[in-house]
């Protein structure tokens, strides 16, 4: 499966859910209408992108299952797809923040309220109601979203190797420096 846990994964992420929205909510809009298949959409993303974001098959079933249920509550009990938004952009960043990476409170809180909010004013002023401003709005949004890697010092994952802790890390390389300093 396909990982967008860097920057550069997210905004490839960004640009396909981008261009399939117009397509998904053509295909959705006889049967539930266009408002309710956008907020269809929106769930599936969601689910899709923090699915991407978390390691482990058990913990990506658990992430998706419960996105997907708190998405399509919501999609069921709000009329407005501002609203479903918001719900989704609420999940995204209590996940992505206090589950997937287990972020400082803090630090977490700023970084997720900074980019959680910036990403919904940045998507509701740039698109129109229209298939194609939708489309521009979840770019936006998602554009905003990648800046995640770059703010909350999430290491890049490594093929083959596990994390380890910034303290071992340290430690390690400060006893290779005295290692190489003994004569």
């Amino acid at each position: 499966m396909m990982r967008w846990n860097t920057f550069a994964g997210t905004l490839v992420f960004a640009a396909v859910a981008a261009a399939g929205l117009v397509p998904a909510v053509l295909a959705l809009t006889p049967w539930p209408g266009a408002h309710t298949g956008l907020g269809l959409y929106l769930v599936a993303v969601a689910a899709v992108y923090l699915r991407g974001l978390v390691s482990g098959d058990t913990r990506r079933q658990a992430v998706c299952a419960a996105t997907l249920a708190i998405g399509l509550i919501a999609t069921a009990c709000l009329r407005s797809v501002g609203d479903i938004a918001v719900i989704l952009a609420v999940v995204l960043a209590v996940v992505r923040s206090g589950a997937i990476f287990g972020a400082r409170r803090t630090r977490a809180l700023l970084v997720e309220a900074a980019l959680v909010g910036g990403g919904l004013l940045f998507a509701r002023s740039v698109g129109p109601g229209t298939p194609a401003g939708w489309a521009l709005s979840l770019w936006s949004f998602l554009l905003v979203q990648s800046v995640y890697f770059l703010l909350a010092r999430v290491p890049a994952p490594v093929a083959g190797r596990t994390q380890e802790d910034a303290f071992s890390a340290a430690y390690e390389r400060a006893l290779a420096l005295l290692e190489r300093r003994e004569v």
